[in-house]
């Protein structure tokens, strides 16, 4: 643990390597630059948003297969209302996945490898042969599942190395809704009367993406060059709340429930085995009671100062021998400091009366603590709990403090303004979520195949430019906390009015697909109207998606950032199930009825 700048032990510890969660060491100065972690952060997103952006796109070419006009809305639910639940199962099983398997080898898993997969999921739609209804239905809800945790770890690995990531990972989610987009109009030419040939390709493109970035990510990783932070825990980020500002580094316990940090050693004179039952007044038969003991240790204190001679004085050694031991003692105990080798379990009580300090052997030494407020040393280096005062009297009972209160107390609660700000942008992003879902189902109803194939490519490039948008947000705080949830209340207001608009546009009314012929549907024609409104309704939902997540990374600690950003996708997905849950009774009821036609 390194205690403070001006003290030549922390001077001592400026080599020390930066553990990594996964045990290894790298040299301290080996920083990530922003580029790397810029560029992490976007293949996250692309890799998360591709499968989906395909299965969307992908959605008027099968309701055209299987003549459907609900289908669009089926695939929608399937895909993102398991997503919730995803989302919740997180939080009762990571800890004690990363107990069982390990931290490194749940790195891998939950980025690299659920990265290919999510691209081995989607191919078998590649193939004529697995276009049913159910298989098309099966594998959106694995998509789904699998795409929200990924979103979800990426995001909680990525945001403590700064506020400008988790915009960033959207950066790339719009990035592949529009490579989506560009594929369908300008380089297979994907629609609703594709071919064998066509499929096969538009299908083999999410897994090559995918693929691709599970490679590199887990190459990063062999590397230690993912993630872009030592520390990627929300658990561990609770514990260095209280040790960062002392440039502390917690070492990777491979799932174990108390927390070990690493600290310099430097403690009183070693007591031989022989003199191991002794007390320090002198031998006794019974123990003293602690507090007798503590008040003998004054007593002898005192003496000491006065002229007195106990404890290696009363075998016959003098002051100046006493002197040049523990100076002798003092060094080897520094250098035992700075080895990694040792490491140290700071507890402090409620009281504050006693620091135990323990280490492992080194040189078949056995190194035992003394009582505490045991003075063996003349006043010019007086030991306290082990520690040389004169050198971290204070570093020391600052960082004590620090660390029990963040191992063993919980985390200080933010303000109240800063909590309802909180509040006010978690519910605007459920909010605004849930009004763009409510709209997206009637994509498909607008018109015929080709109809809303158009809008369905609308919203792929509203989805991109409301991702870029929110990349360009000031990474500042530019007022207080409810002010800066005002923008969130704003733009909320903003996809309400849009997703009034796009109804209003085509005045409700809606034409069933299963009703069309090719040739009909081949003949509709999307009005400029319904096409501006689809896509500034979707390209105001995702500004204000990203929106939250910047607001939410500049209103909490880089340590809190984890747990916020999983809180708020925790709203956005739940959101989007209410948008769904109305659709489905209203396209439901609009079922009942003859629908108009234009």
């Amino acid at each position: 643990m390194t205690l403070d700048s001006d003290n030549p032990i922390a001077k001592a510890k400026d080599t020390t390597p930066v553990v990594e969660p996964d045990g290894k060491r790298i040299e301290k100065g080996a920083r990530f630059s922003d580029v790397e972690k810029f560029l992490f952060a976007i293949l996250l997103g692309i890799a998360q948003q591709t499968p989906l952006a395909f299965l969307t796109a992908s959605a008027a070419y099968f309701q055209q297969i299987f003549t459907a006009n609900m289908l669009f809305l089926f695939m929608i639910m399937a895909i993102f209302l398991p997503g919730a639940g995803a989302l919740f199962l997180q939080l009762y099983v990571d800890k004690p996945l990363d107990r069982l398997v390990g931290k490194r080898v749940m790195l891998f898993i939950r980025v690299p490898l659920l990265a290919i997969l999510l691209g081995v999921i989607v191919f078998p739609l590649a193939f004529p042969s697995s276009h049913s209804r159910g298989t098309v239905l099966s594998l959106c809800v694995l998509t789904g599942i699998c795409s929200t945790a990924f979103l979800s770890w990426g995001v909680q690995a990525v945001a403590p190395a700064g506020a400008k990531l988790p915009p960033a990972v959207q950066l790339g989610t719009g990035i592949a809704a529009a490579g989506a987009l560009l594929t369908i109009r300008y380089g297979l030419r994907f629609g609703p009367d594709a071919n064998e040939v066509k499929v096969l390709q538009f299908f083999s493109i999410p897994l090559a993406v995918c693929a691709s970035v599970g490679l590199i990510i887990g190459a990063s990783i062999l590397k230690n060059r993912f993630p872009p932070r030592p520390c990627n825990s929300s658990d561990e980020m609770e514990v260095e709340k209280g040790l960062k500002k002392k440039g502390t580094t917690v070492p990777d316990d491979e799932g174990r429930d108390r927390v070990d940090v690493e600290a310099p050693l430097t403690l009183p004179t070693p007591v031989s085995s022989s003199n191991a039952t002794a007390t320090v007044s002198g031998s006794s038969d019974q123990s003293p009671s602690p507090s007798a003991e503590r008040e003998k240790n004054r007593k002898q204190a005192d003496r000491q100062q006065t002229g007195g001679q106990e404890g290696d004085l009363e075998r016959g050694l003098g002051p100046q021998a006493v002197e040049g031991k523990v100076s002798e003692d003092a060094g080897r105990f520094s250098r035992l400091g700075s080895s990694p080798s040792l490491l140290a379990s700071v507890v402090s009580t409620a009281g504050g009366d006693r620091v135990d300090a323990t280490a492992e052997e080194e040189k078949g030494e056995v190194i035992n603590p003394a009582p505490e407020h045991v003075n063996t040393a003349p006043p010019q280096f007086e030991l306290k709990g082990g520690i040389p005062a004169d050198e971290t009297k204070a570093a020391v009972s600052h960082q004590s403090t620090d660390v029990s209160d963040s191992v063993s107390k919980e985390p200080k609660t933010l303000d109240s303004e800063t909590r309802v700000a909180l509040k006010i942008i978690q519910f605007c992003a459920f909010l605004g979520r849930a009004v763009a879902f409510l709209s997206l189902p009637f994509l498909t109803f607008v018109g015929g195949a080709f109809c809303g194939q158009a809008l369905i490519d609308a919203k792929l490039g509203g989805d991109f430019a409301g991702r870029l948008l929110a990349f360009f947000l000031p990474q500042r705080k530019w007022g207080r906390p409810v002010v800066m949830a005002g923008l969130s209340v704003i733009l909320t207001g903003a996809v309400v009015l849009s997703a009034a608009l796009f109804f209003n546009s085509f005045g409700f009314r809606f034409t069933p697909q299963s009703s069309m012929t090719m040739e009909q549907a081949r003949a509709w024609q999307v009005p400029p109207n319904i096409i501006a409104a689809d896509s500034a309704l979707f390209t105001l939902a995702a500004l204000n998606e990203g929106a939250a997540q910047v607001l939410v990374s500049l209103l909490v600690k880089q340590e809190d950032r984890p747990r916020a950003q999983r809180t708020l996708s925790i709203c956005v997905y739940t959101g989007i199930a209410s948008g769904l849950a109305g659709a489905a009774t209203i396209i439901l009821h609009l079922g009942l009825q003859k629908p108009k036609h234009y």
